[in-house]
């Protein structure tokens, strides 16, 4: 279909949608900017993905610093013997915000620039594939409420502060709920210590909570191989269904392998079932495994590991390592 052809369909379009023959023939005539009409995705795309590396680089890392500066100072005024950062959830909803923020952007551009582009924009707009009909919608909505014979400029005016506007009604109280939550989530942190595992949440509802090495009532113990390297297994599981993976603590004064041995040291004491973990059909004491500690660790230091798995104690164990 030739240009011609296609912006006499476009003004029958805009005829039916209310507009008026003069105001119709007017944008009609702006669909051969064809490069205008499509750059208004490209102004999405750009403002988004420009979001998403200012974000990372000026929000996330600053925060992430913070997060974990917060954690390393509750951890020594509760004289805990290891941490974990929980930071990031509340970034993860900022980009899904964000990607609707980036949203508004076109309209605003379409606002501000002058015809015949204001026009190549605004058709741009509605025919987009998954979103024309909504933004045909707005356009009857503006039609209403505008005076019978208002220019062509003045309605695409109207019709984008509308569509802004209609963005803005979801994105700024999402602004406003990520911004409470990204306090949050700053202050969310797990620590290990003498007293217990305590749990300092993410969401706002829940309270911080330290739960007793004693009410441990399961140790799941492995040693998993995947093709990222080798990872321990030491899996405590309280009275109330919580859980945690004690080995993901970054330790403070003392050595990862000590750390794990005063918390193996503090649950021992309660009875408490020790079994092999399992998920799916991994080996959960996988050789390969086994045999890295031991060259990261050493022979001295290794020993010390398998004993806090339990190794030799439990009879699945010498068909899980192939012996």
């Amino acid at each position: 279909m030739s240009n011609s052809n296609e912006a006499a369909q476009i003004e029958k379009d805009l005829i039916e949608l209310g507009l008026t023959l003069k105001a119709a023939s007017e944008i009609a005539s702006t669909w051969v900017h064809s490069f205008t009409r499509h750059s208004g995705h490209w102004i999405t795309f750009f403002a988004m993905v420009g979001g998403f590396v200012l974000g990372a680089l000026f929000i996330w890392q600053p925060l992430e610093l913070l997060s974990l500066a917060t954690a390393i100072i509750a951890a020594y005024e509760a004289g805990a013997w290891s941490y974990i950062v929980n930071f990031g959830l509340s970034i993860l909803l900022l980009l899904f915000i964000w990607i609707f923020t980036s949203g508004i952007l076109p309209g605003i551009v379409t606002r501000l620039t002058p015809m015949p582009w204001k026009g190549a924009l605004y058709l741009g707009a509605l025919s987009d594939k998954s979103g024309g009909w909504w933004y045909a919608r707005l356009t009857r909505q503006v039609i209403e409420k505008l005076e019978p014979q208002a220019e062509a400029s003045r309605i695409i005016d109207t019709w984008a502060l509308k569509y802004c506007s209609a963005l803005s009604k979801f994105v700024i109280p999402m602004l406003l709920l990520s911004g409470f939550l990204l306090v949050r989530d700053v202050g969310a942190h797990s620590l290990y210590g003498p007293d217990g595992y305590t749990s300092s949440p993410f969401l706002p509802w829940a309270n911080i909570q330290t739960i007793p090495w004693s009410e441990a009532v399961k140790v799941e113990l492995g040693c998993n191989n995947t093709d990222d390297g080798a990872d321990i297994v030491y899996e405590v599981t309280f009275s109330n269904g919580k859980s945690t993976r004690v080995e993901n603590g970054s330790p403070l004064q003392t050595s990862w392998l000590e750390t794990l041995e005063r918390v193996d040291a503090e649950i021992s004491k309660s009875d408490v079932q020790f079994e092999r973990w399992s998920w799916l059909n991994r080996n959960p004491l996988h050789p390969k495994c086994v045999r890295s500690f031991y060259s990261r660790l050493g022979e001295e230091d290794a020993d010390r590991l398998m004993a806090l798995l339990r190794v030799g104690q439990f009879e699945s164990d010498k068909e899980h390592l192939g012996l």
